[in-house]
């Protein structure tokens, strides 16, 4: 068994890693901006309680919880809020569903799920 303060150590490398990941960075190009770039969002990599947070009182087979991790994760370049519970219906209802399932699955999904595609942004923190 681990001494305490060998646990520690363990816990210290574990949050460092967690905290190291950076952001992912996702280009959303069905939604282009007036120049006809892709709309550019970022997300914090989730964490369990997170992951618990939205999963709990979901269905089976519940899609909004896609809606929910946007809602919890997205920013901005700045790191600030994309959306709140008050754009919950309208992402569920007049968004394309596909979008939603793709953005919200790189969000939710795990980096070793991701695509070489997807851009990790570095944490600078």
């Amino acid at each position: 068994m681990a001494d305490i303060n060998g646990v520690h150590v363990i816990l210290d490398r574990a949050r460092a890693h967690f905290e190291g990941k950076g952001r992912k960075r996702i280009e959303i190009v069905e939604w282009p901006d007036d120049a006809g770039a892709p709309t550019v969002l970022f997300a914090k990599p989730m964490s369990l309680h997170e992951k618990n947070r939205i999963y709990k009182g979901a269905k089976k087979d519940d899609l909004a919880i896609l809606v929910d991790a946007i809602i919890l994760k997205a920013e901005d370049e700045a790191g600030e809020k994309l959306f709140t519970l008050e754009h919950k219906q309208p992402l569920l209802r007049a968004v394309d569903a596909d979008v939603i399932a793709r953005v919200g699955s790189e969000i939710i999904g795990s980096d070793d799920d991701c695509p070489s595609s997807y851009n990790l942004e570095q944490s600078t923190a």
